[in-house]
């Protein structure tokens, strides 16, 4: 987010020393739209809860959807998908969902739509992240309408630790985050989340 926020003062700054009267207003909004910038791309220091033999959210966001699926690419049974939406008011930064190894990482193309829409997480521009832990899971980086940049930082057979960065959805969007059904779901359809401290998921046995 450092380039746009620098673009941004970059333009502010020249506006209002070298420019006239109604360059000085646009001066004034670039400033004011570095300001936003710098907020939206926070990184705020933050306790990571260690959360042994269990999930934690990859995202700030809300809960907005919770269903089961087939990612036979993957897991040879269905698995649960806990959808968490990231608005343009939450923190960007995204989070390892569990310790272990990156054995795979997926990039694809695709289109726009709005990242509550449930076909966006097989259809829009996306990347997947595949992480060998205790529990194996997958998680899924989903641009929206608006946001359209993904950024995940860990490589194919990297370690990688609970609650650690690991990249950034710019302007909000959605994390998918996939496992085994045998998990027990601890969030509902409309809680808060924040990344690498509230538990999606642990080890036990499903009701069903």
């Amino acid at each position: 987010g450092r380039g746009y926020v620098g673009a941004a003062l970059a333009a502010g700054l020249g506006l209002l020393l070298f420019g006239g009267s109604n360059a000085r207003k646009i001066g004034y909004s670039a400033l004011g739209i570095a300001g936003g910038l710098m907020w939206f791309f926070r990184d705020p220091d933050r306790y990571i809860f260690k959360f042994e033999n269990g999930i934690l959210a990859p995202a700030d966001g809300h809960v907005i959807r919770i269903d089961k699926v087939e990612m036979p690419e993957y897991f040879a049974a269905p698995v649960r998908r806990v959808s968490i939406f990231m608005s343009l008011f939450d923190c960007h930064i995204n989070r390892a969902p569990v310790s272990g190894t990156v054995i795979d990482k997926k990039p694809s193309e695709g289109g726009f739509l709005a990242a509550w829409d449930n076909r966006a997480s097989e259809e829009n521009r996306r990347t997947t992240m595949m992480i060998d832990g205790v529990p194996k899971c997958a998680m899924r980086q989903i641009s929206g309408f608006v946001a359209r940049q993904i950024v995940t930082n860990p490589e194919i057979g990297d370690q990688i630790e609970q609650g650690e960065k690991i990249g950034m959805i710019k302007f909000g969007s959605r994390v998918d985050v996939f496992f085994p059904l045998e998990l027990r779901v601890m969030v509902n359809i409309g809680d808060r989340t924040i990344a690498g401290y509230t538990p999606v998921a642990e080890v036990a046995e499903c009701d069903e």
